[in-house]
């Protein structure tokens, strides 16, 4: 499904992972490069979530945990928000649906992995 475009003017910052200023939690048998190298192709669209209430409110930064569990066939069986600065339900549901589209490499041993990751947005 297409993105609509968002304006030329509007530019923005997504730190994610260590840059973010903490580090990813992770609880189960996946490597966190791994995990890091799935949502890193992902950042895009993660930012486009963003991107469009910066239309509304140029000025808005945001530190945004999404938590979600990996299946054992790799594929994210739930994301949610679990801490926000942002206090968005669209953003952060955009951001949630996002990771729900995700697939990771199935965790090692056939079990689930628990993933907090933390972003950080900035206009810039």
């Amino acid at each position: 499904r297409a993105t609509a475009a968002l304006p030329r003017s509007l530019t923005t910052r997504l730190r994610h992972g260590p840059q973010a200023g903490e580090d990813a939690q992770v609880m189960g048998a996946l490597d966190r490069n791994l995990i890091e190298a799935v949502i890193k192709r992902h950042t895009a669209q993660i930012r486009y979530c963003y991107a469009r209430e910066l239309t509304k409110d140029p000025s808005i930064q945001s530190k945004v945990s999404v938590h979600f569990i990996i299946g054992k066939d790799g594929r994210v069986q739930s994301g949610v928000t679990k801490e926000s600065t942002l206090k968005s339900p669209p953003v952060e549901s955009c951001i949630n649906a996002r990771f729900m589209r995700m697939v990771f490499p199935s965790p090692e041993g056939g079990g689930i992995v628990k993933v907090t990751y933390p972003f950080e947005f900035t206009a810039g």
